[in-house]
């Protein structure tokens, strides 16, 4: 008895992976409460809510561009939570490219408050490359016995594209995106990204870092990490048939592979809701 009336009042936080099939939810204590094909949540949408339309929208895998699916996908992950008498919060991980869209900050916006009309009482967004990243094991802050933060390169080959950057101190840069799915990307495409990126990059700390607030030590110690040179390691996030392709290592690179590529984006959901309170990429909407 005690045990439920203290689960109805936990505030209970929640991670929901929007960028692939199936769709699932992560709740920080109760783990993944949801992991269906979108077949099947189509069918338990509301009859009157069911178009051929919005069937050829979940066949497509780009449901978050659907409000309609999207309320009744955060109106199902808040039921499922049970009784939930001091709100949750959510991150929401959506594709990395919205934010390569002319209207992706709208239309972030009008995610957020398609999930706040649901009872949601904080939403935020992570993208879907930031989350792989975090959960395949690359530290959002990678930092050395020396307390400099270390650049990683990672590549995550998704079902559709293939993403390629640099992870470092919380951020992203360089990021290229390859018009490439898992099936179709190549070892040699992979190796002319890294290049390309090795190429863009400068000795000198990024614009972005003049509008992070740290004090001008912190700052310096991000100075001198960036100007560390790139290490050999190289994180990849592809289907295990690829790995057998590619092998463990291509000439001055060695590999290091995610042992879970299904849950990747999952498990980086769990990290970045383990720190929510300190967060600093996903984006507050109400406190």
């Amino acid at each position: 008895m005690y045990e439920s009336i203290i689960e109805s009042i936990r505030r209970k936080k929640v991670g929901i992976d929007l960028f692939d099939q199936p769709l699932k939810a992560v709740e920080l204590k109760k783990g993944i409460y949801i992991n269906e094909t979108m077949e099947n949540f189509y069918n338990k949408m509301p009859p009157e809510f069911k178009s051929q339309k919005q069937k050829d929208i979940f066949s497509s895998l780009k449901y978050w561009g659907d409000f309609e699916i999207l309320r009744q996908i955060f109106k199902y992950a808040y039921k499922n939570l049970g009784t939930n008498i001091l709100g949750s919060s959510m991150i929401v991980s959506l594709p990395y490219d919205l934010k390569e869209d002319k209207l992706g900050e709208v239309w972030m916006r009008m995610i957020i408050d398609v999930a706040m009309e649901q009872k949601w009482r904080e939403v935020y967004i992570a993208d879907n490359y930031f989350c792989a990243a975090l959960g395949v094991g690359i530290p959002a802050n990678d930092v050395g016995e020396d307390g400099l933060t270390r650049k990683n390169i990672f590549i995550y080959a998704t079902s559709w594209c293939t993403y390629a950057g640099i992870v470092f101190a919380g951020s992203l840069f360089h990021m290229k995106i390859i018009n490439k799915n898992y099936n179709e990307i190549t070892i040699d495409e992979i190796k002319s990204k890294i290049e390309e990126i090795k190429g863009e990059l400068s000795h000198r700390l990024p614009e972005h870092f003049k509008n992070v607030h740290v004090d001008e030590n912190e700052l310096e110690k991000l100075r001198l990490g960036w100007k560390l040179q790139m290490g050999r390691k190289i994180h990849l996030a592809v289907p295990r048939k690829k790995r057998y392709e590619f092998g463990s290592s291509m000439e001055d690179y060695q590999f290091v592979y995610a042992d879970d590529y299904e849950g990747c984006i999952i498990n980086g959901l769990r990290t970045l809701l383990s720190e929510l309170d300190n967060m600093k990429r996903a984006r507050p909407v109400r406190k």
